[in-house]
């Protein structure tokens, strides 16, 4: 049996599709796996054994015409899968799976396009993300429940040079204060004041890390906590390793918040404009999760924005470090 699994959506959301991994190598064995995903998907499982091919979907960029999804579809054609399972819910991803002719093609009911799919499942919004994606594969909650989210990790001697400093560090706290929307990350101050307690009361060697694009704010906090800040063009598969080797993370509802979730590295993670009811959050490692209860204006998207709606951010902004730590 030859599958296609498609993923090709956020980092975060494709560390939380881990387990539909481990259970379609279980439960359809013998069989064949392979990973349609981005470019950042490929960073994150190019170390997983299980996946036999991954295939890359610059979706957005360079490959984001018809003609190139028609290429694409070709391509996938020409692997014969069996079976294709869409864990994307975009209409793009619709078309491309029916006209590569796969025989059995599942997707999601509330997918756009879902009627291009030969089975639709029932997307249960109550349930954890983790579990969600699950039911693209079975109905069977106990072994959704047991069903473990594994994420390979890269040998650390081919790590970065810049990550492979921290890997023997026995007392690491890592604190990412980015977010790629505004509205979903915390203040400044508070994650400074967090990595000051952190060190001062905990003992802990506090990092301030996140990508070359949250530079600045990684800089200014590490400069207000007096702590350290690794903000550079680390790869993926890199950052997982460094999460892997910590005590502690401190994130807003990010990346770095489900990577510590599969990598079972106990995680503080920080709720702005959106809400673990959502859920988006950790379920395989010890979790404090963190928001400001109360407002009338939270949640106010599912994903985020570049700007909060009402010009307040009163869901960080009202939050204090002593609430956090």
């Amino acid at each position: 049996m030859k599958i296609l699994l498609v993923q090709t959506s956020h980092p975060g959301d494709i560390v939380l599709s881990l387990p539909v991994i481990s259970f379609l190598k279980e439960e359809k064995h013998p069989c064949t796996l392979d990973l349609l995903t981005t470019k950042e998907g490929e960073e994150l499982l190019k170390w997983d054994p299980r996946i036999n091919t991954i295939i890359t979907y610059d979706k957005h960029n360079k490959e984001k015409s018809l003609k190139d999804l028609l290429k694409l579809s070709a391509l996938l054609k020409k692997n014969n899968y069996t079976a294709a399972y869409s864990l994307h819910r975009s209409y793009r991803t619709a078309l491309l799976l029916f006209f590569a002719d796969i025989q059995e093609r599942i997707g999601f009911k509330n997918s756009a396009f879902s009627f291009l799919y030969t089975k639709k499942v029932a997307r249960l919004p109550f349930l954890p993300d983790i579990f969600r994606n699950l039911l693209i594969a079975t109905d069977n909650f106990k072994k959704i429940a047991n069903t473990e989210a594994k994420l390979y990790l890269k040998d650390a001697k081919n790590s970065d040079p810049s990550v492979q400093q921290y890997l023997n560090e026995k007392n690491l706290a890592l604190i990412f204060p980015g977010s790629k929307w505004a509205t979903k990350q915390w203040t400044l101050e508070g994650f400074a004041k967090t990595a000051n307690w952190l060190k001062a009361q905990a003992g802990l060697k506090v990092v301030v890390a996140g990508g070359a694009n949250e530079k600045s704010l990684c800089q200014a906090v590490a400069k207000k906590s007096r702590t350290e800040c690794l903000a550079n063009n680390v790869a993926l598969d890199d950052l997982a390793l460094l999460v892997s080797k910590a005590k502690l993370v401190v994130c807003n509802d990010s990346l770095p918040l489900h990577l510590a979730s599969a990598l079972k590295v106990p995680v503080v993670g920080i709720y702005c404009s959106t809400v673990p009811e959502f859920g988006f959050v950790p379920l395989n490692s010890p979790a404090v999760l963190v928001r400001k209860t109360g407002l009338y204006c939270q949640p106010c998207g599912r994903h985020g924005f570049k700007k909060c709606p009402i010009n307040t951010h009163n869901c960080a902004n009202l939050l204090s470090a002593k609430e956090v730590i």
